[in-house]
């Protein structure tokens, strides 16, 4: 679904997305690798994943799929140790979540703290991120 009249060239960039399994993450995942970028793709489903990692396959894109439960600490700190292993150093990341932090979160979230409670989880990570790595893109 590319604009051909928009080029980005994202060759030798590496993205994470989270959510890349389906709907608009699979999309985004989709059009990163269009544009040149390795991607590792997270999801949680395994037919998801079998599904992208075809589809991403089928245009030549250097490409991986992970599985992980992001409400769990250990698992979201293996999806990024697989990934980082599995290609080169991740320098942007694309999140698609479309919920809000909620005070529930605030003890299984890494974006979840007191002063982001109401905030767009998307918004709240991109600034822990940034906070943890200023050169990733969020």
């Amino acid at each position: 679904m590319s604009d051909p009249a928009v080029k980005v060239d994202l060759v030798g960039r590496t993205a994470l997305v989270t959510g890349g399994t389906r709907g608009i993450g699979r999309a985004v995942a989709l059009e990163l690798a269009a544009a040149g970028a390795r991607v590792a793709v997270h999801g949680r489903s395994a037919s998801g994943a079998a599904e992208v990692s075809a589809a991403l396959a089928a245009q030549g894109s250097a490409a991986g799929t992970f599985l992980a439960d992001l409400t769990d600490a250990g698992a979201t700190e293996r999806l990024v140790a697989e990934a980082t292993a599995a290609l080169p150093a991740i320098d942007t990341l694309v999140l698609v979540d479309l919920d809000h932090v909620a005070e529930s979160n605030v003890n299984r979230q890494v974006q979840a703290l007191g002063s982001s409670l109401g905030q767009a989880k998307v918004l709240a990570l991109q600034q822990r991120v940034a906070d943890i790595h200023p050169g990733c893109r969020v």
